[in-house]
């Protein structure tokens, strides 16, 4: 209802343009941006009776409209007896001067659509930018708070459309939903839901559209539990598993699950944290962050490394990395976060200078929370970690653009308590600068 009252306020002001010279200029100007394809709403203002050229075009209204389906009518009025291309090809003009072009397909984001009508020695073209949002698919998923609610939910959204958030979770109160999955096919989102002090993995399509809670279906619940955390949920390249932690005991350890919720397999057994799992490209190893220490022993130590175990059959975890002491040689940092691309690629959060937060010892203290830079592997367990950011900010929750084409990374840039969403695009093997995607959120994977 609130659209449609701006609507009514803005046409109003339309029939209040004056004439101006022999060429009367109408454009329609409505607020936000609608979804669905076809023809124009709203009541077709009548030509000024002085007119000798006239055009409105009512779909689409504005610049900047987000189409939910990729072929549309582009309708309006002129006045009768003009020729009216549509991206030069004829629209049909009835008798009345209303005129459409039926199917145009939005072929590119953006799309650039001209409108031109003409009649004896007078032209006038408008044009409108639209886009086209697939809304069975998702392209980057992220967890946010929703203003009506104030509760976290997850939502989409495609970078190359402005504006084009979309909510994914389902409304439910209470609810808190967070580290979003997207599985290989980018109609699936898996995310792990807090409610009523307990922690279980959802699912949910990524079919919908709207930007309020909910827009898409019912979530599905994967796990039935009580008392038991879970973490970092992650898809194989293949989309056919699942691995995620969970504490089941009181520390984490690395678990998998066909993608139907099937087959629960134990990875990883051991009293440290066995965190944030990463698949191989063949869907045979599985990569993670561990604080165990690094001679395979039992017990824990202060700072994380990065490991990698044999899924089939499960074998005993490797260590990948060497001891991670921080650059400035004061005592260790923690690698965390692992995620591998679809080329291969490694990215780990890793420190570029940090200390101990204070003192010495052994084991040493925890690092101090400036020891989150991203970095990079290209081959792997040998190979050489190269940065790809810099700066005394927190950068956190990498993660691979599912590409073969192109290596991009989107991750968190912390700063001052404030999450917002940056990107980086690698030419070859050389990370770019990193971008604000101008997005505040969390836990991102595309």
């Amino acid at each position: 209802m609130k659209k449609r009252k701006n609507n009514i306020f803005f046409m109003s002001s339309f029939f209040n343009l004056l004439l101006i010279s022999a060429c009367i200029i109408v454009v329609s100007v409505c607020s936000g941006c609608g979804g669905g394809g076809g023809g124009g709403g709203g009541t077709t203002p009548p030509p000024p009776n002085s007119s000798t050229l006239f055009l409105y075009v009512n779909n689409p209204e504005t610049n900047n409209k987000i189409y939910t389906t990729n072929s549309i009518n582009v309708t309006g009025q002129t006045s009768p007896g003009a020729v009216v291309t549509v991206n030069n090809l004829a629209a049909s003009l009835d008798s009345s001067g209303n005129f459409t072009y039926a199917n145009l397909s939005i072929a590119s984001n953006p799309f650039t659509i001209t409108v031109k009508t003409t009649k004896d020695s007078s032209d006038y073209t408008v044009t409108r930018v639209v886009y086209y949002q697939n809304s069975s698919q998702c392209t980057l998923v992220y967890s946010a708070t929703d203003p009506n609610t104030g509760y976290t939910r997850i939502y989409d959204t495609d970078p190359n459309i402005p504006n084009s958030s979309r909510c994914i979770s389902d409304s439910v109160i209470g609810a808190t939903d967070t580290q979003p999955a997207l599985n290989p096919s980018r109609n699936t989102v898996i995310f792990v839901r807090t409610l009523s002090g307990n922690q279980n993995l959802y699912s949910i399509s990524c079919t919908g559209s709207g930007t309020e809670c909910p827009a898409a279906g019912s979530a599905s619940q994967l796990t039935s539990t009580t008392g038991i955390t879970y973490q970092s949920p992650s898809w194989s390249k293949s989309g056919s598993y699942i691995a995620y932690a969970a504490s089941v005991l009181g520390d984490y350890d690395i678990y998998t699950v066909t993608s139907a919720g099937q087959n629960l397999t134990q990875i990883t057994t051991h009293a440290a944290a066995d965190i944030s799992p990463t698949w191989s490209t063949g869907d045979s190893t599985i990569y993670f962050a561990s604080n165990r220490p690094t001679d395979g022993s039992g017990g824990t130590i202060n700072y994380y490394h990065l490991w990698y175990v044999n899924v089939s059959p499960v074998g005993t975890p490797t260590l990948l990395t060497s001891e991670p002491t921080c650059p400035d040689g004061t005592g260790k940092c923690s690698l965390l976060s692992p995620d591998i691309s679809p080329n291969g690629y490694l990215v780990y959060q890793f420190a570029s200078s940090c200390g101990t937060g204070g003192g010495s010892g052994t084991p040493p203290v925890n690092p101090k929370s400036t020891c989150n830079n991203l970095y990079y592997m290209t081959s792997y367990p040998s190979g050489v970690s190269s940065p790809a950011t810099s700066g005394s900010n927190l950068f956190l929750s990498p993660h691979w653009r599912q590409s073969t084409t192109s290596n991009e990374l989107v991750f968190v840039n912390r700063n001052n308590n404030t999450d917002a969403l940056y990107k980086i695009t690698f030419t070859g093997t050389s990370p770019g600068t990193s971008a604000a995607m101008n997005l505040t959120g969390g836990t991102p994977d595309w």
